[in-house]
């Protein structure tokens, strides 16, 4: 399965977003939520052709989320901040080695905190991902039964339309009826026929 191309532009900017959105920028836990529903398009009556492509994706194709364009850019931005940490953090734990070796224990004490802060980080990071998860997860299901209940309307409508029209059907072949009737016995009575006749012309 190959990844979405996506702009230079386009990945800096889902970059701080998805920063922002793990904690890393420190927003407010209403922010991230107010985030991903920027980012999907959610709650908004025209939707943006992410949600659709990800109604599509998810509905139509029946993939995973971590199957879709979406989950895909956000797996591979969090496996790429993940790789980063861990990298950074086997830094730390040989310079950790290294210093603790020697007789500068402040300095020591130091790569002690920042590797404290990275595992914090890391730690964010897997939180993140839940989160996000989780929230795509919810924002599916909203737009799923909100689909449902808009079939439901649908339908609802077009089978009061279909008994409307049917009624109509029915008076209307009921005076059809009505009138081959009368035609049938004003035929088989020419007298009444003459009577009408001359009734109209007398009108």
């Amino acid at each position: 399965m190959s990844t979405p191309s996506l702009g230079a532009d386009a990945l800096v900017d889902q970059a701080e977003c998805f920063k922002t959105f793990l904690g890393l920028n420190q927003p407010e836990l209403g922010d991230k939520f107010l985030f991903v529903m920027g980012l999907t398009g959610a709650g908004k009556k025209n939707h943006s052709p992410r949600v659709i492509q990800l109604q599509r994706e998810v509905v139509d194709e029946k993939k995973n989320l971590g199957e879709t364009a979406a989950g895909i850019a956000a797996a591979e931005y969090l496996y790429k901040a993940r790789l980063e940490h861990n990298n950074q953090l086997k830094r730390l734990n040989t310079e950790l080695e290294r210093t603790s070796l020697g007789s500068d224990k402040e300095y020591s004490l130091q790569q002690q905190e920042l590797k404290a802060e990275v595992d914090k980080e890391i730690q964010q990071t897997e939180q993140g991902r839940r989160a996000m998860v989780k929230t795509m997860v919810d924002l599916h299901q909203t737009e799923t039964r909100a689909l449902k209940q808009r079939i439901l309307n649908l339908r609802s409508q077009f089978e009061a339309e279909v008994q409307n029209k049917e009624m109509m059907l029915q008076d209307v072949q009921e005076s059809c009826d009505a009138l081959q009737k009368e035609v049938a016995r004003l035929t088989n009575h020419p007298q009444q026929q003459q009577l009408v006749a001359r009734r109209t012309k007398t009108d």
